[in-house]
């Protein structure tokens, strides 16, 4: 495991460990306990060890934002096709060729 940095929310602060590939640990550092893992790929998804989802979630995203970890956004292939260009009507309102 190798320590990726601290984060501070609401006063406490946690210790983030990256436990494998795109996967974290958070510990809080007063009492040295565990409080869950988290992932960041292909999305950010939290599991927490006994404490509320949105806190781990909060933690993760602050994580996130302070630059603690190494992380690629993935790009979604587009499922709609591309937009045709729009009919060059003329003062009249009517389309035709130009």
């Amino acid at each position: 495991m190798q320590c990726k940095g601290m984060v501070q929310l609401s006063g406490t602060t946690y210790r983030i460990m990256e436990i494998g590939s795109d996967s974290y640990e958070v510990v809080r550092i007063l009492d040295d306990v565990r409080i869950g893992r988290f992932k960041v790929v292909p999305r950010l998804q939290v599991l927490p060890d006994g404490v509320p989802r949105e806190l781990l979630h909060q933690i993760a995203l602050t994580a996130l934002k302070e630059a603690k970890l190494s992380w690629i956004p993935t790009v979604r292939p587009r499922t709609t096709s591309v937009p045709e260009p729009p009919i060059r009507r003329d003062s009249q309102g009517l389309g035709g060729s130009s």
